[in-house]
């Protein structure tokens, strides 16, 4: 992939993503049924513009999301990317001393929730995807995601702070650059990392 169909890529993810705080942002306003669906039309518009999937569906597939816990994902990050979005937050809550997301603003706006999501066990927390602040309940903590994460659904490829040092970024070997015993050992590899 040429850098230019990189950047292409990313700029198109950005307008996705973008587009799903759009949709999040008329859910947490109470917009009507016409404004949810403008708001849902234009997020359909960016997705036909992304070449493969975007960084938040390889994210909900990796992880196996539903699409609340996709939403909470999409949520917190949108806290952290467009300003006044804590606001916003706070006005759907009424409680503007919690200017941010929290599990008891998503369960309580956000189509197809379910209580399960804030599970320890689930997948948003058991692997870290996003983080409750400590000392508050799991309803009401303020909802924070994880720096990897918000950089990987900016479409940006970056290593863990915590690995600098020790590991380093490379690219993906071509099947034929691989002995079919590699072939193998990956496949088995990926196998047992989704069952984890």
């Amino acid at each position: 992939m040429s850098a230019s169909d990189v950047q292409r890529w990313q700029d198109a993810n950005q307008r996705q993503l973008f587009g799903e705080v759009a949709v999040l942002r008329a859910l947490l306003d109470g917009a009507d049924e016409a404004e949810l669906a403008a708001a849902r039309a234009a997020l359909a518009e960016c997705e036909r513009e992304l070449e493969g999937p975007s960084a938040i569906e390889t994210l909900a597939t990796a992880f196996s999301l539903t699409e609340f816990e996709r939403a909470v994902i999409v949520l917190a990050a949108a806290t952290e990317l467009e300003p006044g979005f804590g606001e916003c937050c706070a006005k759907a809550a009424a409680d503007p001393r919690r200017p941010w997301a929290t599990f008891a603003l998503a369960l309580s706006r956000i189509p197809g929730a379910h209580w399960s999501a804030l599970s320890a066990s689930a997948a948003l927390r058991r692997y870290r995807l996003i983080e409750l602040e400590p000392g508050e309940s799991a309803l009401h903590g303020r909802l924070q995601i994880s720096e990897r994460v918000l950089v990987h659904l900016c479409g940006l490829a970056s290593l863990d702070a915590r690995l600098q040092g020790i590991c380093e970024l490379v690219g993906v070997p071509a099947d034929e650059d691989l002995a079919p015993s590699q072939g193998r050992a990956i496949a088995r590899l990926c196998a047992l990392w989704r069952r984890c």
